[in-house]
């Protein structure tokens, strides 16, 4: 009786007109329920070898090769060799540096360069592929989705690192990396006109560099028999640069740009200006900073603004220790790129939208009389022109620093925990993101964002708290 009721009830999957007998993924169906599904899957085949030495603790060396074969490429390209090679030379192991055992524990040189390879792309990226599920007077049908580029290969990621660590007076521990990395053959989405049916075919373009300095700090700066502090530090810096592209037309959405000279996912739009004073208006610079300003923004050319990626970022941690307690905490950083708030589009509208809705912010900064230096433009029924157009209005500072944990934990003393009849005790408390500091021109929750450097109605990283006890027995 109960099953009879569940496959009356609305609730029951009603997906009917497969094109084919084989093909009963849900979302194929020409008639489709509330329900849906869908299955992919790749293939990653691997030979690989690896080879190391040491000789007298002093000599290093070491190499590895592979063989990595992928389904999601094109059919003659599949296949590609990698490989690496490295040495390392601690030079405290000579006999010359003997003198400066007293201060200097150990210090060491080393360089690799390899290949690896990238295949973080869509399952059926090279295939040319139909979309089914797109019925035609309620019969199964199927659109072309998808142009085969039978050509696509493996991203190459070839990688020089030069560096040294030093132990310095048993409590200082120092490491310092140089890298170049660049990257041959990369895989975009280059934009097509939509007159083809499709917009995007997936390609290997052009070749990227990326430089920096990788630091890492780790120091005893206090140990007593009753007083402890560690200090650990880290720092990188990153300059990312397309060096090449497979023409000479840069690639450009509507909010990003692939060009050479510039960063991956560069911000491409037309620079806010500001609001006229006079008029409540929005202004918009002609060709970028310094130009003649206006109030029509299909006079506005689009310029480079910034990239995506932080340039640098690390972290920072300390651990103190009295008798029985101790204290953590670690804050992490990031900076030198830009963060586009999509959802600020409609959250800082102008009027825009009739019944939509008016922050504080906008609220408290708008334009409402002539003399006014304000961040919003007067409101106006309907909108204030192209006030909520994708230009830099919109497009803020990403730099942050985040307490990211602190804990604060006391450890009872052996002759304690023996007369309760256990091992260890310990009590404790722990906060997550406690706060975050960010650059004064950043509106937001969260100023993190991914690849590309958007948000949009992010939700707020949550502050937790937990208590707890640790008992061994």
């Amino acid at each position: 009786e109960m099953l009879r009721s569940l496959v009356g009830s609305e609730m029951c999957i009603r997906d009917r007109g497969y094109p084919y007998s084989d093909m009963k993924e849900l979302i194929n169906a020409a008639t489709p329920s509330r329900a849906t599904s869908l299955y992919a899957a790749s293939t990653l085949a691997s030979f690989f070898s690896n080879f190391e030495y040491d000789y007298s603790d002093k000599y290093y060396l070491s190499a590895s090769f592979r063989y990595d074969g992928s389904s999601r490429f094109g059919k003659d390209h599949r296949w590609a060799p990698f490989w690496s090679v490295g040495g390392k030379y601690r030079i405290t192991q000579e006999e010359f540096m003997q003198s400066t055992s007293h201060w200097l524990s150990d210090l060491t040189i080393h360089a690799s360069y390899g290949a690896v390879g990238n295949q973080d792309i869509g399952f059926y990226a090279a295939k040319g592929l139909y979309k089914y599920g797109s019925p035609y007077n309620s019969q199964a049908g199927s659109v072309p989705y998808q142009l085969e580029n039978p050509d696509l290969k493996w991203e190459t990621v070839n990688k020089f690192d030069i560096g040294f660590s030093a132990y310095l007076w048993n409590r200082l521990s120092l490491d310092i990396d140089y890298y170049n990395q660049y990257t041959k053959d990369m895989i975009f989405n280059v934009p097509m006109s939509r007159t083809s049916g499709f917009s995007y075919i997936t390609k290997n373009i052009g070749a990227m560099r990326n430089t920096g300095i990788e630091a890492m700090i780790k120091a005893h700066i206090m140990d007593t028999h009753d007083f402890g502090w560690n200090v650990t530090f880290s720092y990188t810096y990153n300059k990312n640069k397309i060096v090449r592209m497979a023409t000479d037309d840069p690639i450009t959405t509507n909010y990003n740009i692939q060009k050479e000279g510039e960063a991956v996912n560069s911000f491409y739009l037309p620079e806010w200006a500001g609001v006229d004073p006079e008029t409540g208006e929005g202004l918009w610079y002609t060709n970028g900073k310094g130009t003649p300003t206006t109030t029509d923004i299909n006079e506005a050319h689009q310029v480079v603004l910034g990239q995506a990626a932080p340039k640098y970022y690390g972290a920072l941690g300390m651990n103190f220790t009295y008798k029985g307690f101790d204290l953590d905490f670690s804050f992490n950083y990031s900076g030198g790129n830009k963060v586009f708030n999509r959802g600020f589009q409609y959250d800082m509208h102008a009027g825009s939208y009739l019944l939509g809705p008016v922050s504080r912010y906008v609220y408290e900064n708008r334009w409402k009389e002539e003399g006014d230096i304000a961040k919003v433009p007067q409101f106006v029924w309907g909108g204030n022109k192209g006030a909520v157009q994708r230009t830099s209005r919109f497009l803020m500072d990403g730099d942050y620093v985040r307490l990211k944990n602190i804990t604060l934990g006391y450890n009872f003393t052996k002759n304690l925990c023996s007369k309760i009849h256990m091992d260890n005790l310990r009590i404790y408390v722990s906060a997550d993101n406690l706060f975050t500091l960010t650059k004064d021109n950043f509106i937001g929750f969260d100023p993190q964002a991914g690849a590309t450097g958007f948000v949009q109605w992010a939700y707020p990283v949550a502050t937790t708290i937990m208590f707890g006890i640790n008992i061994g027995l």
